[in-house]
Formats: structure tokens, sequence, C-alpha cells
């Protein structure tokens, strides 16, 4: 696939193919950042910031991923956000030690 704004080959498309290989997650979707507000997506942003010709420059500053999120990490975010409190919680007991042994 070529850059549709400077037609050059895209290094994001041979990534896609690279990972579409995995069964687990959708790597091959290309989500719709416009919306989002995304720093690496906003036309506007890019030219007046970073000048003429940014729109097409690979976007390696940006610590953003251009891929789906995990469908297991929206489905707890959806089920949380379903409870119509989102007031101060206790964390479970658990919590602290798991974070504690993915940390070290």
């Amino acid at each position: 696939l070529l850059c549709s704004r400077c037609k050059r080959p895209s290094w994001l498309s041979a990534l896609r193919r690279l990972l579409s290989r995995s069964p687990a997650f959708d790597f091959v979707t290309d989500p719709d950042r416009a919306p989002t507000h995304a720093v690496k997506c906003d036309p506007w942003l890019l030219e007046n910031r970073y000048g003429v010709g940014s729109r097409c420059a690979m976007p390696m500053w940006v610590a953003d991923m251009d891929l789906l999120c995990a469908p297991a990490l929206v489905a707890a975010l959806q089920a949380r956000v379903s409870h119509p409190v989102y007031g101060y919680t206790m964390q479970p007991p658990g919590m602290w030690d798991a974070l504690r042994r993915w940390l070290l």
C-alpha cells in the first residue's frame, strides 16, 4: 500500500501484513483516528507545529499505536463503565500483591 498523501510505500502496511498472522488480536484493521484528537493524526496540529510536509513523516516521536485495543480490555472497561457509580473505591485484597509481582 502507498501513503495516501505522499504516495510512498507505507511502512505501516508492511507491519500490518507481518502481524496479521496472530489470531489473538486484530492487527489488520486500520482504525479511523480522525475523531480521536490523536497528535500524530491531526493535520492542522502537524502542519502548525512541525511544518509543511509533516503529514507524510513517520510519527516515531509519538508512543501511540494504530491498532485496536485488545478485546478483553475493552470488555473489562465496558463492564466497569456500565455501573452508574464512579465514586472512590477500595482495591481488591490481592491487587497490590499482583502489582508488585508484575513490577518486580
